[in-house]
């Protein structure tokens, strides 16, 4: 019966992969950045060497994996990342030289940092290593284990700041180097001056560390900015003008010291004596029109172009006038679409 059970029960293919002649990283070490995407969070990165006289059909992905180790546990692995294939698979597989990187958000540090019941950052008991993939390799090859630059920001640079400069900007930047073992150029000069990825850096490098794009936009020829949102402001000047509009104009004037007059003795706003003569003559102009043509749909425009025109030359309050807008456009589609259905 036991024998049966087993036989029935998958069974874990490791697919051999040949030990590489040599696997390191190199250039200048492992650096490591706090607060790029969120605060709290940490990247780790470094450029990396697997060499073979001749590399596997299997791409470096698959073969092997970047880890983050806490020395202190017996080389526990607290995270892991696949190398990435370089963009060219007929070029190399991704193996030589190429960029190695482990990102772990605020919510992993926090983690971690309860495990371990100790901070994370510029902790000497945090490693970066080389693995091979335990599904490559019978038993996979393992390189030393390299201490982390923790990488300080200051008034002058912050973490962006500092990740621009080691992954492009710097003299032995990482996309610098890793460029001229390719043969392939990562970097280009823009044309504002600016130092940016080629087409193949940018397929590349976001795929070597998630988020690339916000923690450092600037290397991209299209970044991606968060918006930029800005109150806007309202006021009533426009709605003033109007209500003043003749005002200087001596015809204008004799006519408002009139309204002033009728608003004096009716004691109601000058600006409801102004709006109740403009709806007289909407009124007026509506009846003479139907009377005149006899179409209803004709007469029916007559009133929102006369108050228009009045509230452009102060007759009337533009809020009102755009209630009475609304009024009017229910109107003429009742007229036109739904009085005969």
């Amino acid at each position: 019966m036991i024998a049966i059970i087993g036989a029935l029960l998958p069974v874990s293919v490791v697919v051999a992969v040949a030990v590489p002649d040599s696997m390191t990283f190199n250039g200048n070490g492992v650096n490591s950045y706090s607060g790029l995407l969120e605060p709290g969070d940490m990247l780790f990165l470094s450029a990396y060497e697997v060499s073979y006289a001749s590399p596997p059909v299997q791409p470096v992905g698959q073969a092997f994996i970047a880890t983050v180790i806490d020395t202190n546990s017996g080389s526990y692995i607290v995270r892991a990342e696949a190398l990435v294939t370089d963009f060219n698979t007929d070029l190399s597989n991704g193996y030589g030289q190429g960029a190695a990187a482990v990102y772990f958000p605020a919510s992993a540090v926090a983690s971690e940092e309860t495990r371990c019941g100790c901070v994370m950052w510029e902790n000497g008991r945090y490693r970066m290593r080389l693995d091979g993939n335990p599904a490559s390799f019978p038993v996979p090859p393992v390189s030393v284990q390299y201490t982390v630059d923790y990488r300080a920001t200051s008034t002058i640079f912050g973490a962006a700041d500092l990740l621009r400069i080691d992954l492009a900007l710097g003299e032995t930047a990482i996309a610098k180097q890793v460029g001229n073992v390719w043969g392939v150029a990562l970097l280009q000069l823009a044309a504002e001056g600016n130092l940016r990825f080629t087409t193949a850096g940018q397929d590349y490098f976001p795929r070597v560390i998630a988020g690339l794009n916000e923690m450092v936009p600037d290397l991209f020829v299209v970044n991606v900015t968060g918006p930029d949102f800005s109150e806007r402001e309202f006021g009533d000047v426009y709605a003033t003008s109007l209500e003043n509009f003749g005002a200087g104009n001596e015809g204008w004037n004799d006519l408002n010291e009139n309204f002033d007059g009728i608003a004096t003795y009716t004691g109601a706003p000058v600006l409801w004596v102004k709006f109740a003569i403009l709806t007289v003559l909407a009124i007026v102009l509506f009846g003479y029109t139907l009377r005149t043509t006899g179409n209803m749909q004709i007469a029916m425009f007559t009133v929102p172009i006369t108050l228009t025109a009045g509230t452009l030359t102060g007759f009337a309050g533009i809020e009102l006038m755009m209630m009475i807008a609304a009024i009017a456009a229910l109107s003429i589609a009742w007229v036109f679409f739904f009085r005969g259905a």
